[in-house]
């Protein structure tokens, strides 16, 4: 079962989905301290740092992506690199 916060889903490999998601939550963040409601601008600025981790600093699509490229199958034996 996966985490609440597990972000290293197949829909955020590309890299301009991962940018944006991480540009919309430090953004926002920004917004809401800008309006006066720190307690929100913590909570969106800790959502971005958790994203910013996931997606760039824990080896996070590498992985998938090297096994992608070399063709292992999935599980219900379909190569990933067929179409």
């Amino acid at each position: 079962m996966r985490s609440l916060f597990d972000l290293q889903i197949d829909y955020f490999i590309p890299l301009w989905r991962r940018l944006v998601l991480v540009a919309i939550c430090f953004g926002w963040g920004l917004f809401e301290f800008f309006v006066a409601v720190p307690f929100w601008g913590f909570v969106f600025c800790a959502l971005g740092v958790l994203a910013t981790w996931q997606f760039f600093f824990d080896g996070w699509p590498a992985s998938v992506v090297a096994k992608t490229e070399r063709g292992v199958r999935d599980d219900d034996g379909d190569s990933s690199t067929s179409g």
